[in-house]
């Protein structure tokens, strides 16, 4: 008799760091949800999305995740890999499943700290999300498809 191999699938993985992220009672709670996502990322799985990111995805060139130690680096991060996004989509390109991913991740962490406006500065305040701003601007984050605004 066979035994079953356990095979780790990220999209599960995913949905279990999406969970973590939900959980967050402050700010830099969500701060560290992002840098143990990033951190979880296997080398092969960076690799593949440096070959389209041309260097703006939160990972440097040893494939190691970018230093975020406040909520302005987290939306900023967001705000490079959203904005990246759309020039892809907008070049015609398929976005590769990490991307994808990384997109929607950083979208929803940018709202979860939205939740904590009042604590966090001005500067941080306006590097917010409003919750229809991903839609509107013609990408979804839940499957990367266009959508009429």
């Amino acid at each position: 008799m066979e035994n079953p191999t356990h095979i780790l699938d990220p999209l599960a993985e995913t949905d279990r760091r999406l969970c973590l992220l939900a959980g967050a009672r402050e700010a830099l709670e969500v701060v560290q949800a992002v840098r143990d996502y990033l951190a979880a990322w296997p080398a092969e799985r960076v690799a593949r999305m440096q070959r389209v990111d041309a260097g703006w995805a939160p990972f440097d060139e040893n494939q190691h995740p970018a230093a975020l130690f406040r909520p302005k680096d987290v939306l900023r991060s967001y705000h490079a890999v959203h904005l990246q996004c759309l020039d892809l989509r907008a070049a015609g390109m398929a976005l590769p499943p990490e991307i994808l991913e990384l997109e929607r991740y950083f979208y929803f962490a940018s709202l979860k700290l939205s939740e904590f406006e009042p604590q966090l500065p001005a500067d941080s305040r306006a590097l917010l999300p409003s919750p229809l701003s991903h839609r509107q601007s013609g990408a979804s984050a839940l499957d990367g498809s266009r959508h009429a605004a």
